[in-house]
């Protein structure tokens, strides 16, 4: 057989399909397989360096191709698959005939253009010649993403055998080796009795064999690539900006501030100092959000490094995480020396520092981690975990309580993992994206981020990010000292140019952001009040015929014929005293007429709760007066409040037409615009 490799091509955002692809991959044989000669597993963005030259060459019968990809935002690519979904809508030849595939496609039902991304790839490979192996395949996050993408793991090597003319008898997966069922009480660990309990709580048995497959010595395997997007426009063709996820900016932080009425104290030194300073206790204490604000690249033009509603990516580290010194500690205690260099050419320290050890310990870890329990019993109830009959348990046990690896080390009886193992097992750190709250012309970059800080089975747990920003700017948050240089590594998101202010000024607005939805919208009225700063320069610069220099301009000085007069804006939050955010700017913008009306909701004030959604209804009459001047509805925050806000919607609408059909038609003019996150 000529060389004809299998390749499995990932698109991931949060690193659930990089998992998926690279748990098939290490359990699949690596070579003299019936149909394919080796592996190739890749993010999509490599697959001109890696797969296009294969699949040029001719070969006898087709090379198998296997994608598994998410949807990010309302409808993107990944960044790391974009490339790769951008060469496909561009071709129009029959440039795939060589290969037959099939899509598994994630997703969620709470999103407009589910599976977005996974169908236009199904689509446009069958269109440019590729042979389907399987219909797309597509999982929702929504209802669990197990019962789809298990029994796709299982047999989708048969049907892409059966279609890629290579006729062979598939050699079957193994089955992880049977472990007896017998629970050994004296050996149980801390973990393995809370789960017999959970067992026995939901009248669930544990099975004597499970459907999970056997792993793979990961040691004899090749490195675990941490490949990162390539090079992507961010504007436009015409965009001049070479910032991008493998070459991001070193921003200097310049302030921080919160914009929630949290009192601070002088001194702060880490997490613990979050912890001991705000009370787990305090519902107030619990809700933060900082408002930080960085430098901008000198190197290029504003414009092009973003417009309002763009998102900017920033790059964190385990660096301040409890688990990345737990951890730290825990290989060293094992006699593990942390300056050990694993395949990344990398210290065991500094690999540790870009996986992520916080977020909830996946399935295919489970597996792995219990081929290193010490005790029969654990291994059993490990292996049950991570397959389809666990699904329950993994549910209420893992997920509901955000147990991620270094509870499970505290949990189980283990002997030490081999680091490089453990390494290839974690999911590379995902840049985080925050809508910017500035106008390009302020020659700086805003963004606003809620902290996440929770109670998770009687632990306080915090978010990777948002406490990694909090530590790194809390010199401006709790301390008038003299300030150091501290930077950040960020780059612009790549944008679909949709949630944008509309070209035409004179377009009325409908914005709804609550929380830290407000942001886009603060960068859109500071964007209006800029613009209109901006021209009574460039009137000053032509009256006077003589002035070449700068000057600031107030606002009160502002040529009241430029202003927008017709822009509602919907903001809920929880309490006035507390986490009204920007409340002083959005007030000025009032009174200086950028935005006609300010509604503003707050579920905590009194026992009558009250919501966006509700002032939307309450304000129905208003707004369908502005729908018939043509206005653009706009929506960031949470996906479940845009749902309910968009029903809203339905509801006023339907008054005069079929407001579903309505809704639809405004999206494909891109008057209905969302920016949501799960």
């Amino acid at each position: 057989m000529s060389s004809t490799p299998l390749f499995i091509i990932y698109g991931s955002a949060t690193g659930n399909c990089e998992t998926i692809a690279k748990t098939l991959s290490s359990n699949l044989p690596k070579k003299d397989a019936p149909f394919y000669t080796s592996i190739v597993t890749c993010e999509g963005n490599s697959f001109r360096r890696k797969c296009l030259g294969y699949w040029k060459r001719p070969t006898t019968g087709l090379y198998p191709v296997l994608i598994i990809t998410s949807t990010t935002g309302n409808g993107d690519a990944p960044e790391n698959i974009g490339r790769f979904v951008r060469f496909l809508k561009k071709e129009s030849d029959q440039i795939l005939n060589n290969l037959c595939f099939a899509v598994l496609a994630l997703g969620d039902t709470n999103y407009d253009k589910f599976c977005a991304s996974g169908k236009i790839i199904d689509r446009k490979m069958n269109e440019l010649g590729g042979k389907r192996a399987r219909k797309l395949t597509m999982a929702d996050e929504a209802t669990g993403l197990e019962d789809v993408v298990d029994p796709w793991l299982e047999t989708i090597m048969k049907d892409v055998e059966n279609n890629c003319g290579r006729v062979s008898s598939a050699l079957p997966l193994p089955e992880i080796e049977q472990v007896s069922n017998k629970i050994e009480l004296d050996a149980l660990s801390k973990g393995g009795k809370i789960l017999l309990e959970l067992t026995k709580s939901h009248n669930i048995s544990i099975p004597t064999n499970f459907s999970a497959k056997a792993v793979t010595n990961r040691t004899e395997t090749e490195p675990v690539t941490r490949d990162r997007a390539s090079s992507f426009s961010t504007m436009s063709s015409a965009s001049t900006c070479h910032y991008n996820i493998n070459n991001p900016y070193k921003a200097q932080i310049i302030a921080a501030r919160y914009l929630t009425n949290t009192k601070t104290s002088q001194e702060f030194k880490g997490l613990k100092c979050i912890d001991d300073r705000f009370s787990s206790d305090n519902e107030r204490d619990l809700k933060r959000v900082i408002e930080l604000t960085l430098g901008m690249p000198e190197d290029l033009i504003a414009e092009d490094y973003f417009q309002p509603g763009d998102s900017i990516g920033l790059l964190v580290d385990n660096r301040y995480t409890k688990e990345y010194s737990f951890l730290m500690s825990w290989f060293s205690e094992n006699g593990i020396s942390l300056k050990q260099i694993l395949k990344n050419a990398l210290t065991v320290e500094e690999s540790f520092l870009n996986v992520d050890v916080t977020g909830c310990v996946r399935k295919p870890l489970l597996l792995i981690l219990s081929q290193y329990a010490t005790n029969s019993t654990d291994l059993l109830l490990l292996q049950f975990l991570s397959c389809k009959e666990g699904n329950s348990i993994y549910e209420i046990f893992i997920k509901q309580t955000s147990k991620n690896i270094t509870d499970m080390i505290q949990l189980f009886s283990f002997k030490v993992i081999d680091p490089q193992i453990l390494f290839d097992s974690l999911q590379t750190i995902a840049p985080r994206y925050y809508s910017i709250a500035n106008s390009p012309y302020q020659s700086k970059l805003s963004i606003a981020f809620s902290c996440v800080d929770f109670i998770a089975s009687n632990t306080r747990k915090h978010g990777l990010a948002t406490s990694f920003l909090e530590i790194i700017s809390s010199q401006f948050l709790f301390s008038k000292e003299t300030k150091k240089e501290l930077f950040l590594n960020i780059f612009p998101k790549l944008s679909t140019n949709e949630f944008r202010l509309p070209i035409d000024t004179t377009t009325p607005l409908i914005l709804i952001g609550p929380g830290t939805g407000i942001s886009p919208f603060i960068g859109f009225l500071n964007h209006l009040q800029q613009l209109d700063l901006l021209q009574q320069t460039n009137e000053a610069q032509t009256n006077s015929g003589t002035w070449r220099g700068t000057f600031e301009i107030q606002p009160k000085n502002l040529p009241q014929k430029n202003l927008k007069k017709d822009m509602l804006l919907f903001f809920g939050c929880r309490w006035s005293d507390h986490d009204y955010l920007y409340k002083d700017e959005l007030r000025s913008f009032q009174n200086s007429n950028y935005i006609s009306h300010l509604f503003t909701s707050f579920s905590r004030d009194t026992s009558n709760k009250q919501y966006v959604q509700q002032n939307i209804e309450k304000n129905s009459e208003l707004i369908n007066s502005l729908l018939d001047q043509n206005a653009s509805i706009y929506i960031c925050g949470d996906v479940k409040m845009a749902k309910d806000v968009e029903q809203t919607f339905c509801n006023i609408l339907n008054q005069k037409v079929d407001a579903t059909l309505n809704i639809q038609e405004m999206k494909k003019k891109k008057k209905f615009l969302l920016d949501i996150w799960n």
